[in-house]
């Protein structure tokens, strides 16, 4: 028998921390925030993770989804990680 090993899952990154509490609190699954933001589960999976930074247009659209959530507060977590999007 073999057993197979995963690779590690990337820590999440600060805004990807930020989406997934903001899901949560919005009581939504990822498959249900894919849905309304326009995406995969897997993309909003690939965000939350920090392996993956939203795009612009999806910054906006879950900034309109999640409530509470800012587009501003997004781009200053962008900010502070040092990355482009």
């Amino acid at each position: 028998m073999v057993l197979m090993r995963t690779a590690p899952r990337p820590t999440a990154s600060p805004l990807g921390a930020y989406i997934q509490a903001k899901r949560i609190e919005a009581d939504l699954s990822q498959d249900a925030l894919a849905q309304r933001v326009g995406t995969s589960q897997g993309g909003v999976s690939n965000w939350e993770a920090g392996g993956v930074v939203p795009s612009a247009k999806a910054i906006a659209a879950l900034a309109r989804e999640l409530p509470g959530a800012s587009a501003a507060e997004m781009l200053a977590l962008l900010d502070e990680e040092d990355v482009t999007p």
